[in-house]
This record gives structure tokens, sequence and C-alpha cells, in this order.
């Protein structure tokens, strides 16, 4: 305080200088009762502030690229920032993209700057669990065939994984079996392990299609003029044990033939079966109509001798229907080789060329024209001559 004027105490160093040594010098003080020297400079030292480098967590799912690896940085001063390091540091971990879900360390290190004391905190990646949803595979069979193999659809994976990769593959069933009927049943998936992935499923559907059924009419046949045989049909393409019985509807089975159908061909329609197992597709049968014997028999006849010959006429064996005669397209003709002058004997009396469609005509045993004697009187004429004279030429009559 006896100083005029005290000394003024300076150093180069400001609050932003960096580790080092500084100078500080004295000068300026006045006195008139003092010679006033200085000593050597003191000296300033800045020492390293303590910087901690922490490694930020982090996370990420299985399979996907690292995050980008930062950290955080407590102790900076003089509003220094990461950019005021000489070296920023490495931050790095251990976990790559494959690496398995679980907890991986994210270290600090190499940060180099001449102010700071640095010292490290790990952080953690943490891998997560990345989604797989199963799908079970739609399916489809028909009746009564034996299901298909049951296959489902991975979304999600990643790293190169495959159905392979999983702890434990998944379970496919479904309710349906070989004989499940037409309509849609569940497949599901279950079961499936990995310590990588959270594992979503979401089910198929099988669904059981008709079978193919075929029934076709059976052929039949029947004489003309008789009544319609009983009407049938074969099956093709029942499965699963199934006989007509199974169906829900039976067909119904007709034929536009009647007992009085002519010859010929008449078709044998099936329709109106009901499956819901099976769609249903029809052939159609014949009803042939067959020709019956008929067999024309020539009817005996007698004349006499010298008279013209009588009508001839035919008996018929066979008729069916109701028919006659006059059922047939032709009549049959009916001859004899008897004329009005053959002598008396018996002749054949033939039936040919009567037309039917509806018959197998025959004809029988021929008939017989019996030509029969006429009755002849023969009376000796009456004569008369005189005594002694020779007779007369004697003569007759015929009645």
């Amino acid at each position: 305080a006896s100083l005029t004027t005290a000394p003024t105490i300076t150093t180069t160093a400001v609050t932003g200088s960096a580790v080092g040594s500084y100078p500080i010098s004295a000068s300026g003080a006045v006195s008139s009762n003092y010679t006033i020297s200085y000593g050597t400079n003191g000296t300033l030292t800045v020492t390293p502030v303590a910087l901690t480098i922490t490694a930020d967590d982090q996370s990420k799912t299985y399979g996907s690229a690292n995050p980008a690896l930062t950290a955080s940085y407590t102790g900076f001063v003089n509003g220094d920032t990461a950019a005021s390091l000489t070296t920023a540091p490495t931050i790095t971990t251990t976990a790559v993209t494959g690496s398995a879900v679980g907890s991986y360390p994210i270290s600090a290190s190499g940060a180099v700057s001449s102010n700071y004391t640095i010292s490290y905190i790990d952080g953690n990646l943490t891998v997560t669990t990345a989604t797989l949803t199963i799908t079970a595979d739609d399916q489809s069979k028909t009746y009564g065939s034996a299901n298909p193999a049951l296959t489902a659809s991975y979304t999600g994976f990643v790293n190169g994984d495959t159905v392979a990769s999983l702890t434990t593959a998944p379970t496919i069933t479904t309710t349906a079996v070989a004989g499940s009927a037409v309509g849609s049943y569940l497949i599901t998936a279950s079961g499936a392990v990995s310590s990588n992935y959270t594992i979503s499923y979401i089910d198929g559907n099988l669904t059981v299609t008709t079978a193919t059924l075929t029934i076709t009419s059976d052929d039949q046949s029947k004489t003309y003029g008789s009544a319609n045989p009983v009407l049938t049909a074969s099956y093709t393409g029942f499965v699963n044990g199934d006989t007509a019985a199974s169906l829900t509807t039976a067909p119904t089975i007709t034929t536009i033939a009647v007992a009085g159908s002519s010859v010929g061909s008449y078709p044998i329609s099936a329709s109106g079966a009901v499956s819901s197992n099976y769609t249903i597709s029809y052939i159609d049968g014949n009803l042939t109509v067959t020709t019956v014997t008929l067999t024309i028999t020539a009817d005996d006849q007698s004349k006499t001798y010298g008279s013209a010959n009588p009508v001839l006429t035919a008996s018929y064996a066979g008729f069916v229907n109701g028919d006659t005669a006059a059922s047939l397209t032709t009549a049959p003709t009916i001859t004899t080789t008897a004329v009005a002058g053959s002598s008396v004997g018996s002749y054949p009396i033939s039936a040919s060329g009567a037309v039917s469609s509806n018959y197998t005509i025959s004809y029988g045993t021929n008939g017989t024209l019996t030509v029969t004697p006429v009755a002849l009187t023969i009376t000796a004429d009456d004569q008369s001559k005189t005594y002694g004279s020779a007779n007369p030429a004697l003569t007759a009559s015929y009645t």
C-alpha cells in the first residue's frame, strides 16, 4: 500500500487457453522510495479437464444393418464440442448385420485432445427379433382324394435365412380328411421356434371340390308290344366308398318309348340326381324295340271241279298291341296254282309279300285248295225200231 502505483500482474493465458504453461509477469509499480526490479516470471499451468465419452445405446432388428453409432460427451468446457477434439473417437461394436438376437457392447476409443483427460463408458447394441409371418398355403383337392401336401409361405426372413434356419419348423395341419365333404377347411401352422423371430401365423384354406360323377343310362331292349323293361343306370366316378344310395336324390330314368312304340331306337335319359359332393353329368342310353314274330298261314280251301277259285284267305299268329292284318304296311298276297279248269286234286295255297316294320314275318305250311269231282248223271236215251230191223245207234244224255 506504500507504493505510489501497485504493479500490474498479467499473463498471456486467457480462459480458453489450451493446456500448457503460460508466463505471469509483473510491471508498472511506482515508488519514489524504491528502485523496483522484477524477478523471473511466474508460470500459469493449464491442466486437462476430465472428459467422459459414453457410447450411446442403440437397437436394431435382427438382420438389419447396424445403426449409426454415436456417443455422448460429458465434460466439455469453454464451448468445446466433439469437433474440438484433435481426433474424434472411433465407435465400434462386435455386432454385425447377421448377429443373432441379443446384446452387444458398443465401445468408443481413440479420441485425442491435449486439453482433456478422456475416459470411456461402453454402450449396448440390442438386436431385437424380426417379425416372421408364416402363412399356411391355400390348397384344394377333389372329394374323396387324399389330402395334398400341406405347405406354408414365409414373410420376413432376413439375413439369408430360410425355413431351415428355424430351430423348430412349423407343424401344418387341417381338419379335413380323405372323406371330408365338399367345403372349406382351415389349414393352420403352429409350433415354429426361432430366437431371432417373433412368429405370427395366418391360416389357409383347404377347398374340397366336387368329384366328377357320370351317370350312364343302361341300354335296354324289348320286343314290340311288350311293356317297357325296368330302366337302370351305371355310375362312373364314385369315390370314398359311395354308391347310388349316397346321393341326396337318385336320378330319374325315363324314355319316350311306351308299350305300343314301333320298332326302333328310343333314348333313355337320366336326370335330376343331386349330391353336394359331385358334379354330375349324364350319358343317354337306348331302348331298342325289336320285331315280334308274325306267322301267316294260308287257309285251306275247296271247290268243285270247274268252279271259280274261292276267295283265298290266311290266318295270323303273333299280332300284339291290338294289331290286325289291317296294321300291316302291305298285306300278304295269297295265291294258288289251281285255276277254274284244274282237274280234281290238291293244289298248294301260299302267302307271301306281307310287309311290317314291327314284325319279322314267316309263313306257315302252305294251305291246300282241294278240287272235288262234280256229280255227272249219264242217262241212256230211249230208242225204237221196227220189227226185224237192225238196232238203232244207242246214245246217252249227260246231266
